[in-house]
């Protein structure tokens, strides 16, 4: 398991914003996977620290990638940053 602090300026202090990212064992052809949870600041005045978030999200990816194709999955939190 490993883990990117995503409280990068004083604006996201307060809020447990993190990515966690995950080596997972699993059959061919699937395995292995690394699993992603990334949860950004949420707050909609702080769209620099969410870019700031994402590129250190992507940097842990990148590190930490197996020698295969990445996928995404949508964020779950999306519908609660439209409302």
């Amino acid at each position: 398991m490993r883990e990117a602090d995503l409280d990068l300026t004083p604006r996201t202090a307060g809020f447990a914003c993190t990515t966690l990212a995950a080596r997972v064992t699993a059959p061919d052809p699937a395995g292995p996977l690394l699993l992603v949870n990334h949860f950004p600041g949420r707050r909609l005045d702080v769209e620099y620290e969410r870019e700031l978030q994402a590129v250190a999200a992507a940097r842990l990816i990148e590190e930490n990638r197996l020698q295969r194709r990445v996928s995404g999955v949508p964020d779950s939190n999306a519908a609660a940053l439209r409302a």
